[in-house]
């Protein structure tokens, strides 16, 4: 299944979304901190998303 075949079907679009970390920003005990920071901007990226786009994500 290609994403061209979601369309309409199961949902009308598609974002991806992402959070980036350098193990050198900073000095990290674990690459779990790496990961949980990498989560965060993650979910800070889905919410600046959301409030620029005007889209409701919970329709």
């Amino acid at each position: 299944m290609t994403i061209h075949d979601w369309h309409g079907k199961y949902s009308n679009s598609i974002s991806v979304l992402y959070g980036v970390v350098k193990s050198s920003e900073q000095d990290f005990d674990s690459v779990q901190e790496i990961s949980k920071l990498a989560v965060e901007r993650m979910y800070q990226n889905k919410k600046d998303y959301y409030t620029t786009s005007c889209n409701d994500r919970r329709r």
